[in-house]
């Protein structure tokens, strides 16, 4: 945590200032002037900051940096989430889903101080969806996707169903909310391999029996 601007970790330096940029938030300082940015918007760039400003830009600033993960976006109630290294994992075996959209999703949605969180809601991005019911005929396979413990039920390079609903996981630990997982299509069960209680992978596994993950051969683990 910083208490000036002074401590900031200058990223680079010329003749005749620094400059700082991290996270949306670009601080130039010249001449003991600043030049500061949150989000592609000035503040006050013609003349040296107040304290006041100077003291929000140092709220801003340690309230988006985070040790376990980075800065992803706010929600539409002020919630700053990161995204931590194991979830950027998880999300390769969702690569129709750009940060772009996650992004906008988590700018529509509130969290009211809840510890966790996970709902699905409208976008203006349209996509394919993985998650299918079976039919007759359907290849099954089970299969380990990128950054997951156990096998799931897949369906190879079969056609995807188009979308505009997105589905969003978000958990809080420490005072900090985390993006935990975020994909195409409707909320699922967590898959039976991933249930915390005997009741939970009861319900999953009636789920699971009936639908399958559409994926392709760049979504799963080539060795285990």
């Amino acid at each position: 945590m910083i208490t000036s601007l002074k401590e900031l970790p200058y990223e680079y330096s010329c003749l005749f200032g620094y400059f700082y940029s991290k996270n949306g938030i670009e601080v130039f300082i010249m001449g003991g002037e600043l030049e500061v940015e949150i989000d592609g918007e000035s503040i006050n760039p013609d003349h040296t900051l107040s304290p006041k400003e100077t003291a929000m830009v140092i709220a801003e600033i340690n309230r988006r940096n985070n040790p376990k993960g980075e800065y992803l976006t706010d929600t539409a109630d002020g919630e700053a989430v990161f995204l931590q290294p194991e979830t950027k994992q998880h999300l390769e075996a969702h690569s129709s889903i750009s940060m772009e959209v996650i992004k906008s999703a988590i700018n529509a949605i509130s969290l009211y101080g809840t510890s966790f969180f996970m709902k699905t809601v409208n976008t203006e991005y349209t996509e394919e969806t993985s998650l299918v019911e079976r039919k007759p005929g359907d290849n099954v396979q089970m299969l380990y996707r990128k950054g997951r413990m156990g096998k799931s039920p897949v369906i190879l390079n079969a056609k995807r169903e188009l979308t505009n609903r997105v589905t969003i996981g978000i958990c809080k630990e420490n005072d900090s909310y985390y993006l935990f997982t975020a994909f195409f299509g409707e909320k699922a069960p967590r898959e039976p391999w991933d249930c915390k209680t005997e009741s939970e992978r009861f319900e999953s596994k009636k789920f699971w029996a009936n639908h399958a993950l559409i994926c392709t051969e760049d979504e799963i683990e080539s060795e285990v």
